[in-house]
């Protein structure tokens, strides 16, 4: 006579496949979380106002740039496209030391194109290793100068500042 037990029938990616079809008509998602990075660096890129309309025509609702251009920002106004926009590493010890700095900075690339453009974060030590790296120190003196020049505009609670890897 075979003898069965419950773990011969146990496959854990069965499992998990049915918990996620039971729970997936529950989460009531009307709108689809796509965000894409843009970044600068190549031959032959498009314009950014023609990256911008590719986001828009393929309903793509998130955008991260990895640091700030005005002509990116300039062709973000009016789209709806929520970005992240990173300060760049290089930018981390000048702003960590120097809050009038920072307070230019979100100024040049955030407050001359903020309401028309949709930022949601400012990320701040983009893949900065928080293990010894020369940059790691700057990193949360650079975020709260950042924050409080957003929020010292009076808009801390719509655009937050993160450290995003």
């Amino acid at each position: 006579m075979a003898v069965f037990h419950a773990t011969m029938f146990y496959n854990p990616f069965l499992v998990s496949l049915l918990l996620l079809v039971l729970f997936l008509p529950n989460l009531h998602i009307t709108d689809a979380q796509v965000g894409v990075c843009y970044g600068g660096l190549g031959n032959n890129l498009p314009s950014d106002q023609e990256v911008v309309n590719l986001y828009k025509s393929n309903s793509i609702r998130r955008m991260r740039s990895y640091y700030p251009v005005p002509q990116a920002l300039q062709a973000l106004r009016g789209s709806n496209i929520e970005l992240i926009l990173d300060v760049p590493n290089n930018d981390l010890e000048r702003l960590a030391n120097d809050a009038p700095a920072a307070a230019k900075w979100v100024q040049d690339n955030v407050l001359n194109y903020y309401p028309d453009v949709k930022f949601r974060i400012i990320s701040v030590g983009n893949e900065v290793n928080p293990n010894g790296a020369r940059l790691a120190p700057f990193v949360l003196l650079a975020m709260s100068k950042i924050y409080d020049a957003i929020a010292s505009a009076g808009w801390k609670d719509q655009i937050k500042v993160l450290y995003l890897i």
